[in-house]
């Protein structure tokens, strides 16, 4: 963008995209109710019920913006 002066000088389109995965903490993992029911002989209960352990949650995030610039001096 060349920089101009006027009263609609400049405008700029932003965007921004995040992909992230948090692993659990040890806390969560220690303190689920995977972990207690196989601990304490709940095998069949994790079957029957389909219960998995934790996995790491993963997040997306979207960002986007419009900047205008007015009356720009230079």
């Amino acid at each position: 963008m060349r920089p101009r002066k006027g009263i609609f000088s400049g405008t700029r389109v932003l965007f921004n995209f995040g992909d992230a995965v948090r692993e659990p903490s040890l806390t969560d993992q220690f303190y689920s109710l995977y972990n207690f029911l196989e601990t304490n002989g709940g095998q069949s209960t994790i079957a029957q019920l389909r219960i998995s352990p934790l996995a790491a949650p993963a997040t997306r995030t979207y960002e986007g913006g419009l900047e205008q610039a007015f009356l720009e001096s230079g």
